[in-house]
């Protein structure tokens, strides 16, 4: 991610606490600041441009 400077979406997984699958969105903001961001997979279904 550093590398590159971009984002990057996990593999599809189950939040143990919602039983919700869910992907992870993961953005460096400097060397030591990561923004993480998790979206339910409906959601990401729904619009299928962002995939």
């Amino acid at each position: 991610m550093n590398v590159e400077k971009k984002g990057i979406l996990s593999d599809l997984y189950t939040d143990i606490e919602r039983d919700e699958q869910i992907r992870t969105f993961a953005y460096p903001i400097s060397d030591s600041l990561y923004l993480f961001i998790d979206i339910p997979y409906e959601y990401l279904y729904e619009q299928d441009d962002l995939i």
